[in-house]
């Protein structure tokens, strides 16, 4: 490539000039394939201009929640992967019991206690979440 006659370089160099050269060859036709692509870019039809404007649109518009989604359910979340975190905090910390130099006893500890302590926060958030939603209305006695 270079013009050698002989190749001054040995067989680890050789297998990194071949990585090099495809990485670099790969580059160079990739971007002028992707570059020629611009040129192309104004003979689409109609339908896909249609197609491609819908989709921004669609971009654009912003989330309605409610509607979509539905009530936050938040809390709920909260519970569940607070759960999911003590157990696994709990197992993880079951772990100290195996033999162990006491350096590595002790971040096994310390990696049970992280997961627990993020279960708990997330339990205890699910317990703020819940005191802060509106409660509902309970339904009204039509029978007094």
């Amino acid at each position: 490539v270079l013009g050698w006659t002989a190749s001054p370089l040995n067989a680890r160099e050789q297998s990194d000039w071949a990585l090099i050269s495809s990485v670099l060859l790969n580059a160079l036709v990739c971007s002028a394939w992707f570059l020629a692509s611009c040129l192309f870019w104004r003979q689409r039809t109609a339908r896909e201009v249609e197609r491609v404007e819908a989709f921004f649109e669609q971009v654009r518009t912003p989330v309605d929640f409610d509607r979509e989604v539905g009530g936050a359910n938040d809390a709920q979340q909260y519970r569940l992967l607070g759960l999911l975190c003590l157990v696994y905090g709990g197992f993880t910390s079951l772990l100290v019991f195996i033999p162990n130099p006491p350096s590595g006893r002790l971040a096994i500890l310390a990696c049970g206690a992280s997961i627990l302590a993020v279960g708990g926060w997330l339990r205890w958030s699910a317990r703020k979440d819940e005191r802060l939603q509106p409660q509902p209305e309970p339904p009204e006695d039509n029978y007094a």
